[in-house]
């Protein structure tokens, strides 16, 4: 049986309006994927910090590494969640 044109076109519609694939990956929510990306940045950034002991003044006053040792968790623990909420097709 052949298709009709309108269905099809109702169908092609429906998918674009999903999401799109990328490389074989399906991704629906790309803001999302971006602002997971931008914080594993962050959170890599405080793991960096914390290992190599770097020290943060800020008007004076140093910020501890503790702040760093949190931020880690709280940011990396984030960007998880975020990248496995942009991953469900819902």
């Amino acid at each position: 049986m052949s298709e009709s044109l309108a269905a099809h076109a109702r169908r092609s519609l429906a998918g674009a309006l999903d999401g799109y694939v990328k490389e074989g990956v399906f991704m629906t929510k790309p803001a999302t994927h971006m602002a997971s990306i931008l914080l594993a940045a962050v959170s890599i950034g405080h793991l960096l910090r914390a290992l190599f002991g770097v020290q943060v003044t800020l008007a004076d006053r140093l910020i501890p590494m503790w702040v760093s040792w949190a931020a880690f968790v709280v940011a990396g623990g984030v960007a998880v969640m975020l990248w496995r909420e942009a991953r469900n097709k819902t």
